[in-house]
């Protein structure tokens, strides 16, 4: 298991990943760190389907930096 401040470093990392998403609305590069099983069940477009309506209310996650 990592030490505390890996696995922050990761949350944080994927927070950031998740919000360049958000943003942008291109999904690639999140789906693309995803695990295996992850990328398997997802494409980027439908990842953009389901988080459609979260991108829609303009969230931004910049603040986990």
């Amino acid at each position: 298991m990592p030490d505390d401040d890996k696995i922050l470093l990761l949350v944080r990392i994927t927070l950031l990943t998740f919000n360049d998403a958000l943003q942008t609305g291109k999904y690639t590069v999140l789906r693309d760190k995803g695990a295996p099983s992850f990328r398997d069940a997802n494409s980027a477009v439908r990842l953009g389907q389901i988080f459609s309506g979260l991108a829609s209310s303009g969230p931004d996650l910049s603040v986990v930096r």
